[in-house]
């Protein structure tokens, strides 16, 4: 080099990182630059390059939480993703956890999926790596579906179109597992008054026999319902009788079958409810809700009375009663033949469905002790009949739409054989989703063989 010329060698260092959709490259931390050689008027020199410092990023595994991954059928999904939009990743039943970096608590926003189309369940949360879990903030692990010894499954069969002999001599002929019986005793007029045909004395049998009793309360009408519910005086008078009327019986709670309200008048029963509920729990008692059931995909027909399935507001409902049983039947009827009145995939559809807006733990599954034999010439006029005593014999085959066996007999009429086996099969269910237990709809479809399918060491 020639005398009085400054030549300058300069090596830059740097570091850089991305956020891409499933994961972030991790940044790395340099600590020893390189040196750079330096050369004034021949005279060489040493000097050290800028310390350049970056910091890596931790990889957090987030992960569903297990009631969340319980809601999750095969075809569904937990979208999360950041709320700055800086990435995006999915969740399913068979893929639970997914790694992110993150460079600090992030705020993401959660929907839940069906076949990639959005549903209504959606929420925001924060997470970080001392935070992975994933859960809608409303969920708790209190279990308030339960009865007074809190070791006894609930077990809950409905009793209608009978009297105190009759409804005693059904008890008599379970065995112990039938922890709670639920006679329908209040029935919503269509002048949205309420009826009343209560029997103090049948609450004394049961009590005898070591069962609960919740006496349920059925409102099958639209416009009766409208007339009861949507009038803030007259929903608070029905509160209170009901209340009182449960309590002076001596009933260990209130079951509350109202099925029929319209879509416009779903925010008014839920005033109801959130009123009866703490007068009901003053005297120590449970209330329960019978949902109707509902899938991603189910059709309800006829249209014009799908808000049988729609109105019901599962979440501020099932944050306000104790159990939510699910009337997991009906799947095929007189307005929707022919089929069986609850495939089993059908039933587990529709318990996920539920278990969005509800936790497992406050959950009943309830289950039909009846079938529907169907006449070609007749489908508006299915006959519903137990599941133990449906007609033999006949020409057998297995309908893969329905994973149930189809039975055509010899004059032509059909059935699907919902058998005593098949419900104890589905039972399962209980403990696979974590549930309070099962009901059914009810006695008098029930026989000897049934229960011995169901309780085989009774």
């Amino acid at each position: 080099m020639k005398s009085g010329r400054l030549v300058i060698a300069l090596l830059f260092v740097g570091a850089t990182s991305c956020v891409s959709g499933e994961a972030t490259v991790p940044q790395t931390t340099s600590t020893d630059a390189p040196l750079v050689a330096t050369t004034v008027d021949s005279a060489p020199t040493t000097t050290a390059a800028p310390t350049t410092t970056t910091s890596t990023l931790p990889v957090v595994t987030l992960t569903l939480d297990p009631a969340e991954q319980r809601a999750l059928g095969p075809e569904g999904s937990v979208y999360v993703s950041a709320v700055d939009g800086s990435w995006s990743t999915s969740f399913t039943a068979t893929t639970p956890s997914r790694e992110v970096t993150l460079a600090q608590e992030t705020a993401v926003e959660a929907t839940f999926r069906h076949a990639g189309s959005d549903s209504e369940v959606r929420w925001t949360q924060t997470v970080s790596a001392d935070s992975p879990m994933l859960r809608q903030p409303w969920r708790a692990d209190e279990q308030r579906c339960t009865l007074a010894d809190p070791e006894e499954p609930v077990v809950v069969i409905w009793q209608s179109l009978g009297d105190r002999a009759s409804y005693r001599a059904q008890l008599d002929a379970a065995p112990d597992l039938v922890t709670v019986v639920s006679p329908i005793w209040w029935f919503v007029q269509a002048d949205g008054t309420v009826s009343d045909v209560a029997d103090p004395g049948y609450v004394a049998d049961v009590h005898e026999r070591g069962r609960a009793i919740w006496p349920a309360i059925a409102g099958l009408d639209a416009d009766a319902n409208h007339l009861a519910f949507t009038d803030p005086s007259k929903r608070l008078a029905i509160a209170q009788q009901l209340s009182e009327r449960a309590n002076a019986i001596g009933a260990d709670g209130i079951n509350l079958d109202i099925e029929g309200y319209r879509d416009e008048d779903a925010a008014a029963f839920t005033a109801f409810v959130e009123l009866l509920v703490p007068m009901v729990h003053e005297w120590g008692g449970i209330v329960s809700y019978d949902v109707i059931p509902r899938t991603d995909m189910w059709e309800v027909t006829p249209p014009e009375l799908s808000f049988w399935s729609t109105a019901p507001q599962r979440r501020e409902l099932a944050a306000a009663v104790d159990c939510m049983i699910l009337m997991a039947y009906d799947q095929h009827n007189r307005f929707r033949p022919a089929g069986p009145v609850a495939a089993p995939d059908w039933v587990v559809e529709n318990l996920q469905y539920l278990l969005r807006y509800a936790d497992g733990q406050n959950v009943v599954l309830g289950v039909p002790f009846y079938g529907r034999v169907w006449d070609p010439d007749a489908l508006d006029a299915p006959k519903a009949v137990g599941v133990s005593r449906l007609p033999a014999p006949g020409e057998v085959s297995f309908d893969s739409d329905f994973n149930l066996e189809k039975v055509v007999l010899d004059d032509g009429r059909f059935y699907w054989n919902e058998s005593p086996e098949e419900l104890a099969r589905r039972l399962g269910l209980v403990d696979e989703f974590g549930l309070a237990g099962w009901a059914a709809w009810r006695f008098g479809f029930d026989s000897p063989a049934l229960w011995d399918a169901l309780d085989p060491t009774d």
